[in-house]
């Protein structure tokens, strides 16, 4: 007989002989139901961002280490595009550039989870989280996030092509004809309509994902499936958190990327916190 528990996990209750190691029916003997999702309250958002805060404080170099390199790689891309003498890149380029953020704070999601746990900081263990189940299902979904960017960068690239055919043009001028240009417009709201749709569909399926690779031994799908439903129990909650990134990363860019020094590990860290609320594994308790 088949039994789901209030934790979320199949139960087999039958009588097992050899011929049962594997499976029984249609559900093999140590299957483990996907976590359950706990709907939260928008004010979990604010408290996790104050969660967020209080780690950073609490470990200001470690986030300053792992935001140091995401900001400096974002000027380096900049700067790269400036002297190729492709300005009209920046945007696309910037905006995909964001869209691989949730992988690259998997240090500070390690950090949160051993200030929870009362481990010490320590930095090559800190470092070498990305390998802590093996490494292997963080790496696929990163290539699935990387995935998603090179999207963004052919499809900004034909929406480009259609406005304006093959001819770079600077930043500037592109900017001035979008006052008095209906095309120039167009072009414009299209390439921010197909990023917007874009960020949200990997939003949706990261938003939890890798902060659960990190904590749990599970693949990636099972990461990826969790956080939709994640958003989908919490339409509300997960449009303010998505609202709440999306602000902090637009006042972290028109800074110079220099924003992103704090309102990366203050959001990375939140991240952690988000999920420890909203996701119910089975051996955990109730969060906060």
């Amino acid at each position: 007989m088949i039994e789901m528990t209030s934790a979320g996990r199949k139960l087999i209750d039958a009588p097992m002989d050899d011929s049962d190691d594997e499976d029984v029916g249609f559900i093999p003997a140590g299957y483990i139901a996907p976590p359950a999702i706990r709907d939260i309250p928008v004010t979990d958002v604010f408290a996790c961002l104050r969660q967020g805060i209080s780690d950073f404080r609490r470990a200001t170099s470690y986030g300053l280490l792992f935001s140091s390199v995401y900001v400096f790689g974002g000027l380096g891309l900049v700067a790269a595009l400036l002297i190729d003498r492709q300005e009209y890149l920046i945007f696309p380029v910037v905006a995909g550039f964001l869209l691989i953020g949730p992988i690259t704070a998997v240090g500070l999601y390690d950090i949160s989870r051993r200030l929870e746990a009362g481990e010490p900081l320590l930095l090559r263990p800190i470092l070498l989280s990305f390998m802590r189940h093996g490494g292997t299902q963080l790496l696929l979904f990163g290539c699935v996030l990387v995935f998603a960017m090179v999207v963004w960068l052919k499809a900004a690239g034909v929406i480009y092509a259609i406005a304006f055919g093959l001819s770079p043009m600077p930043i500037s001028e592109l900017l001035t004809r979008a006052l008095n240009s209906p095309r120039v417009m167009a072009f414009l709201l299209a390439g921010n309509a197909v990023g917007a749709i874009l960020a949200t569909l990997v939003f949706a399926i990261s938003v939890v994902a890798v902060p659960y690779l990190l904590d749990k031994d599970t693949d990636f799908m099972t990461a990826l499936t969790t956080s939709l439903r994640a958003v989908i129990h919490n339409p509300v909650t997960m449009l303010i958190w998505s609202a709440t990134i999306s602000f902090l990363a637009f006042i972290s860019v028109m800074t110079g990327f220099i924003g992103f020094f704090v309102t990366l590990p203050v959001v990375g860290h939140a991240t952690w916190h988000l999920y420890r609320r909203v996701v119910i594994h089975p051996e955990i308790n109730d969060a906060p």
